[in-house]
């Protein structure tokens, strides 16, 4: 599976992500067709980098 991770301030990478895993009977997998980026999504790249230290932020949340 392929994510959109932000590492740092315009440090954004298309990179291969680990495949999801149904853990709880609420869970599901969707399968995305499409995803598209919102403002929010461009001014955490601009600005929120240097908040990330351990954790890579996975973007997007808005798919079809």
């Amino acid at each position: 599976m392929k994510a959109l991770k932000l590492y740092g301030v315009e440090d954004l990478r298309y990179e291969d992500n680990e495949k999801p895993v149904i853990e709880s009977a609420n869970d599901v997998i969707v399968k995305v067709r499409a995803t598209g980026i919102c403002g929010s999504d461009t001014s955490r790249y601009k600005k929120w980098g240097h908040t990330l230290k351990v954790c890579h932020l996975v973007m997007n949340f808005q798919v079809l």
